[in-house]
């Protein structure tokens, strides 16, 4: 991985995704793209990989980084997709896990807040 990574990381809804897709648009970052077991949203673009339950068991736990589970659906990393990335997104329990996971690397870390009227 040698190159610095940007985190943003927040509860959800504090809008992580909308500051990562502004810089991916503006300079050409690629952001990091988490699986989840959740169904895919009308009109949703490839913001995810959409799995099914199977499929996520398939993984080994150590192979789901940074996972969350929220409104009973997985969402995790994969160590190939953070390598492959410029901008990782997580939830705050996630962001251990990267550490851990890339302890000799080098990450720049956002912590984006808002509070609960505006979430």
């Amino acid at each position: 991985m040698n190159e610095l990574k940007i985190i943003l990381i927040g509860k959800t809804a504090t809008g992580k995704d909308t500051i990562a897709n502004e810089l991916c648009k503006r300079y050409g970052y690629k952001l990091a793209k988490s699986h989840t077991t959740r169904p895919k949203r009308k009109n949703e673009g490839e913001t995810h990989y959409f799995i099914s339950e199977e499929e996520y068991a398939k993984y080994n736990p150590e192979e789901r980084l940074a996972e969350t589970s929220i409104n009973g659906y997985h969402y995790f990393l994969t160590p190939e997709t953070v390598e492959e990335s410029d901008i990782i997104i997580v939830e705050p329990e996630g962001l251990n896990a990267l550490i851990d996971y890339f302890v000799y690397e080098a990450f720049l870390i956002f912590y984006i807040d808002a509070d609960e009227e505006k979430r």
